[in-house]
């Protein structure tokens, strides 16, 4: 795999510390490269197969920041499909607690005005 070339598509200046991938998407968020004319890979994947380690079978890659274009190494974990729906579940969970708290209190606000 050419490693150069994986890099060349990725923003290291997005938020939260978070690595962009610039180069494809598919259509749930997730980045896509073509290493070889006939392959295709995930592009969370690949970087932390290539910082870290190639992935066992039954692993997959989770995203720490949550965010699905990141490649950063330092946010991402190989967990066990179920551990990361789980996560992901939790997160969603919390992400809708967190709209209908900031919703309360711009009632709150335009109350007192």
């Amino acid at each position: 795999m050419n490693v150069t070339l994986f890099m060349s598509k990725v923003n290291k200046d997005g938020d939260n510390g978070c690595w962009l991938w610039t180069g494809g998407c598919d259509p749930s968020g997730y980045g896509r490269f073509h290493p070889g004319h006939k392959t295709k890979a995930y592009a969370h994947r690949l970087s932390f197969e290539i910082h870290y380690r190639p992935l066992v079978t039954g692993e997959v890659v989770h995203h720490r920041c949550g965010v699905k274009n990141c490649v950063n190494p330092e946010h991402l974990e190989a967990t066990s499909h179920q551990a990361n729906v789980s996560e992901a579940l939790l997160r969603r969970q919390l992400e809708g607690r967190i709209v209908k708290l900031e919703k309360l209190v711009d009632e709150l606000v335009k109350e007192e005005k």
